[in-house]
């Protein structure tokens, strides 16, 4: 029979055992976690090294990455959905500010040819969000006249910022 004394040691033994087994553990997440940061940080420097988009969506059109996303786009935006630069730049995902970023990133796309590494590194996404945005876009076109509403307003208020902004050019020369 085991005494008291054993019992005593033997559970000792086994929790020290298990704190032993634990850290090795956490050691292993940690390593395996140091791994993966390491090889994000080397898939970004290759990136950040080209800044030119390679995925099939861009086309190979090697545009160079743009981060700032023009002024008087976020204004029109505002003044189209009152989601103003802080909340359109933001990682929340309320409706109204998704498609107000939706938005945003079909107007940069297509309208002032961005390539998408320029659209995630200006939205901080990555560029499959972007792909489901453009994806979203046209079906919110079709379907929500909601958010057709909101992109005609957006639209009527850009193409005021254009007029405005030509007008003040020229009136300066």
């Amino acid at each position: 029979m085991i005494t008291d004394a054993e019992h005593k040691q033997y559970n000792s033994i086994n929790e020290r055992e298990k704190r032993r087994r634990l850290a090795e553990q956490e050691k292993q997440r940690r390593n395996n976690a140091y791994k993966k940061q390491i090889r994000l940080e080397e898939a970004m420097s290759d990136v950040r090294q080209s800044d030119k988009c390679a995925c099939p969506y861009c086309k190979g059109s090697g545009m160079v990455a743009q981060t700032q996303i023009p002024r008087e786009i976020i204004d029109a935006i505002y003044r189209a959905t009152m989601i103003d630069e802080r909340l359109l730049m933001s990682k929340r995902r309320h409706q109204l500010i998704v498609h107000a970023r939706m938005i945003v990133a079909h107007e940069l796309r297509f309208n002032y040819k961005w390539s998408l590494v320029a659209l995630s590194k200006a939205f901080g996404y990555h560029h499959a969000t972007l792909i489901y945005y453009e994806a979203k876009h046209t079906d919110y076109m079709k379907y929500d006249p909601v958010y057709l509403e909101k992109y005609g307003k957006f639209i009527s208020e850009l193409g005021n910022a254009k007029h405005v902004f030509s007008t003040l050019i020229t009136s300066t020369q």
